[in-house]
């Protein structure tokens, strides 16, 4: 009875090994198969992060142009409200009177530097309308 248990105990071993090495071949195929899936996914991931940080990096640099330039129109704006209080200042004429007693310019009430100029004749299609226009 021994002989045959041995025996019968052998076969069992013999198919169990058999079977082991099926389950071995399929289960290294899954294995490979899902560290590949792991491997891609976690190049998905790293990927995706490092794309999230440069278009952050992007947005941030962006925003900080834009606040540059908002506080470069709010200097110019600044500019332009004193040039239009000066211009207006200059525009009075008692005040351009007294800005020309400070400066050696001359207030010409009759300017006689057009009087040496030739008359321009209109351009017309014909003499007739040339002459009327004189």
């Amino acid at each position: 009875m021994t002989v045959l248990s041995y025996q019968a105990n052998r076969f069992n071993v013999y198919t169990n090994k058999i079977s082991w090495q099926k389950n071995r071949r399929v289960n290294t195929a899954a294995a490979k198969i899902t560290s590949l899936l792991s491997l891609f996914a976690l190049a998905a991931i790293i990927s995706g992060i490092i794309f999230y940080i440069f278009w952050m990096v992007q947005i941030t640099d962006s925003r900080l142009d834009i606040q540059k330039a908002e506080e470069k129109i709010q200097t110019l704006e600044g500019k332009n409200a004193d040039l239009t209080t000066q211009l207006s200042y200059l525009s009075n004429p008692t005040n351009l009177d007294k800005v020309l007693a400070n400066t050696k310019l001359v207030k010409e009430s009759r300017p006689n530097y057009f009087a040496n100029q030739k008359s321009v004749n209109s351009v017309g299609f014909n003499k007739g309308n040339n002459a009327a226009s004189e």
